[in-house]
């Protein structure tokens, strides 16, 4: 059942990613906040399933907007798996910890994203890269701030009702 709800949550960010997010640009950078979501569903998951779940959402993502076929599915593979296998999720309640793990990775994703394609003989945009990170980096960072602090306020609230129910 959790699976069911984590593609589904995927999903809900992918059509708000392709049919909202799409139509936004900052200083010509379009936002991309899937990087973000699959980095906080990858920490509360195993590496398997997070990296499963990274090749969904990157398949989703090159059917609708990729230049070349199959790099989401790759990247996002290997930043869901290498997030749930190296981040250690006994210290990820702190939202500011986790803003900037979802700011690194995401910076991560757009330099990878854009070298990819240069081996295919697309051309190279260093501004447009810097741009892209410092845009879509910042929206990661808060999306990873805001979504870890509704989490540890949510299970701060459930172990107190656990320890008045002892009571």
């Amino acid at each position: 059942m959790k699976y069911v709800k984590k593609i589904a949550i995927i999903y809900g960010v992918f059509l708000l990613q392709s049919l909202i997010f799409e139509k936004i640009n900052i200083f010509s950078v379009t936002l991309n906040i899937m990087p973000a979501v699959l980095i906080i569903i990858a920490l509360y998951s195993n590496p398997t399933e997070s990296a499963l779940l990274g090749a969904f959402s990157g398949l989703l993502t090159d059917v609708v907007c990729s230049r070349v076929f199959g790099v989401h599915i790759v990247i996002y593979m290997l930043l869901a798996g290498l997030v749930s296998n190296f981040i250690n999720k006994n210290n990820n309640n702190s939202p500011l910890i986790m803003g900037g793990v979802c700011f690194t990775y995401t910076a991560v994703y757009i330099v990878v994203y854009s070298l990819i394609p240069t081996v295919f003989g697309y051309s190279l945009n260093v501004g447009g890269i810097a741009s892209d990170v410092i845009v879509n980096g910042i929206l990661a960072f808060i999306i990873g701030l805001l979504i870890t602090y509704f989490i540890t306020v949510r299970s701060k609230r459930l172990e107190e009702k656990a320890v008045e129910s002892d009571e």
